[in-house]
């Protein structure tokens, strides 16, 4: 942001030694259209500001799991550490599924890890499809605020059915050996059962140990582990699907109406006192 300011009052500067400026009456009249082209120019050039990453992400998976009841469960993982990622990750066994998209970006100023999900089980015995973020491990390049959100909707296909919704995300300092948050709830009765991160909604178990928000430390490596899911259990039933989603914001948000209006309050600052001089001077 500081980088951007500097070349907007820069340009300014190259503006007023540059272009022309003449005296009608006792006021100082300049281009219009040449400043609402200046204007819209750095409007866009702050709003497009992209800084570096506040991580760097060296290891860890994110796994698929998708099982039919019977036989061996196969988890599809993905082991990227870039961003920006954005990509699909979904496994399939029979009509059982987790479907995944990972969106690791920087967005409005921050750096945000989101794991969205879309789970189905077919109703067939410990029939499942989970998704699992497996000891994600980075680093901090800043001092940076964070906040954990997320959220996980089971909807049963037959009338008073349950079958087992889980919930878990913790997040842990690896440097201090330190957990900062922890969250897990569980159900097994509870028909089409909403879990929100951060919540005790468990109908059999649930656990909360930290907060949601925190800050990160320059240099210090953290671990991120997550999993959501559905199983047909303890008995078969007509199946059920999910959806939820799992973030990691860090960083502070950019508010694009207040560049808006520095950009207007140097352009006024600029004009204003420019016209006075020269209306006293005239004077």
């Amino acid at each position: 942001m500081s980088l951007l300011l500097t070349t907007f009052i820069g340009s300014i500067f190259q503006f007023t030694l540059y272009n022309k400026v003449w005296r009608h009456g006792n006021y100082l009249v300049v281009s219009n259209m040449k400043l609402f082209r200046l204007a819209s120019f750095c409007v866009l050039l702050l709003l497009s500001d992209r800084s570096e990453a506040a991580i760097r992400i060296q290891s860890g998976a994110i796994k698929a799991v998708a099982f039919d009841g019977t036989g061996k469960t196969i988890a599809l993982p993905f082991f990227g550490t870039s961003i920006p990622t954005q990509t699909t990750l979904n496994r399939a066994e029979d009509a059982n599924y987790s479907n995944n998209v990972i969106d690791w970006n920087f967005v409005n100023g921050q750096t945000i890890l989101s794991l969205a999900m879309e789970h189905r089980r077919t109703g067939a015995l410990h029939s499942s499809g989970t998704t699992v973020t497996e000891k994600l491990l980075f680093t901090a390049n800043s001092n940076e605020p964070y906040r954990l959100t997320g959220y996980y909707n089971a909807s049963n296909v037959g009338i008073g059915e349950a079958g087992d919704v889980w919930l878990y995300a913790e997040l842990y300092d690896a440097t201090d050996n330190v957990l900062l948050f922890s969250n897990y709830q569980y159900s097994e009765f509870t028909t089409n059962q909403h879990f929100v991160l951060g919540d005790l909604a468990g109908d059999y178990d649930n656990f909360l140990n930290g907060n949601l928000s925190g800050n990160l430390i320059v240099g210090h490596s953290y671990s991120l582990n997550t999993e959501n899911g559905i199983s047909t259990y303890p008995e078969a039933d007509s199946g059920a699907t999910a959806v939820g989603n799992v973030a990691l914001s860090i960083g502070v948000a950019a508010v694009p109406e207040s560049t808006a209006f520095i950009i207007w309050a140097v352009l006024i600052l600029i004009v204003v006192p420019s016209t006075l001089r020269l209306k006293q001077t005239s004077d």
